[in-house]
């Protein structure tokens, strides 16, 4: 959740934009305010259920003032003013859910089977032994010795008519497969791979590892691209056009690009090839290929066209120009130019020559 604020002072004493972004967590809004019927989750709503604004709280609700025991106001704020964006999975949904909330459960048993296993673990580690006799052992005050713990390398003597007996643990099976398994479910509810998130890549291969690594990308391309870019992005930069405009800074409304970090290439000598075909059969566009792996087109063009300007002064020819070199560095042959107009003296000769005589 965004929140607009416009910050006067920054156009009077720096000449910038007077806006100020905000971020805000949901626990910002004020759930006590909802009556179930106008008011709900904080948000306001008019009779025929459009949003109106924002019930924001002055304070975080899990700052020190809760202790206090001093009670938090809260602020409405017009819908102008809010973006509140989330992966929204049905009609009508005013909240959104935190990823991993299908694993909270799964996530608390694994930290109890990983409890479990080192404790099991520390006491087949206990190696000690039992001394039993006869007469048995007294203590100083006349009371046996009798022990209820165990401790690595400890010799401990029994008190006359009692015996030791080691108890055994059941089995818990392999620990090593539940756990990845557990996890995996955990990496489900996250909505990322496996490996990603334990960096355990024992059990892939490449085709396997690429097809998880493609459905992960597609997965953050749908989350940018409905919810982050209009949701959050959109909002921002209608902001700073508002107000750009009101303070005279900015005469007519901007062109903005959304140009997001660049993806990891799993193996660039087989993806270079297929990008560069792509664009050549016109599939795809040079720009987009730029953009896909966080470049601005314009900037790449405008850097490329400097080196390629340097080289030339230089005296150097780089396979980077098609029109000069191949990819594999061969010298292209020049292109050949139009033929041009048939001399006058060409012309005189042709018309002086003699035709050959016949048999």
């Amino acid at each position: 959740m965004v929140r607009k604020r416009v910050r006067p002072e920054l156009l009077d004493n720096y000449g910038l934009v007077p806006l100020q972004i905000q971020m805000l967590e949901p626990d910002w809004l004020d759930f006590n305010k909802d009556n179930g019927v106008d008011i709900l989750f904080g948000q306001q709503f008019d009779k025929s259920g459009r949003l109106q604004g924002y019930w924001i709280r002055d304070q975080h609700p899990g700052e020190s003032l809760l202790a206090t025991g001093i009670k938090i106001q809260s602020t409405f704020v017009p819908k102008q003013e809010i973006s509140l964006h989330f992966d929204s999975r049905r009609a009508g949904q005013r909240m959104g859910l935190p990823f991993g909330t299908a694993a909270i459960l799964t996530l608390r048993d694994m930290g109890d089977i990983r409890v479990s296993q080192q404790m099991k673990d520390k006491i087949a580690a206990c190696f000690f032994g039992v001394v039993s006799e006869p007469d048995g052992l007294q203590s100083t005050d006349g009371n046996p010795i009798a022990f209820d713990t165990i401790e690595p390398g400890a010799v401990e003597y029994l008190p006359p008519g009692r015996s030791f007996q080691a108890f055994s643990p059941p089995s818990s099976g392999d620990f090593v497969n539940t756990h990845k398994e557990y996890a995996r479910a955990v990496a489900a509810a996250y909505e990322i791979t496996y490996e990603s998130m334990t960096g355990d890549l024992s059990n892939v291969n490449y085709s396997s590892f690429r097809g998880g690594w493609l459905e992960f990308s597609r997965r953050i391309a749908y989350l940018r691209g409905k919810v982050s870019v209009p949701g959050m992005l959109s909002p921002v930069c209608r902001w700073h056009d508002e107000l750009a405009q009101m303070a005279g800074l900015l005469r007519g409304p901007m062109t903005w690009t959304h140009t997001p970090p660049r993806r990891e290439m799993i193996d660039p000598t087989r993806e270079i090839p297929a990008l560069i075909d792509a664009v050549r059969a016109g599939i795809m566009s040079l720009s987009e290929v730029q953009r896909a792996f966080g470049y601005v087109p314009e900037e790449v063009i405008t850097e490329l066209a400097q080196d390629m300007e340097r080289a030339k002064r230089a005296g150097l020819t780089l396979t980077v120009d098609p029109g000069l070199v191949s990819n594999s560095g061969v010298a292209q042959a020049p292109l050949a130019g139009p033929a041009g107009p048939v001399s006058s003296e060409t012309e005189s000769a042709d018309e002086e020559t003699p035709d050959p005589p016949s048999a």
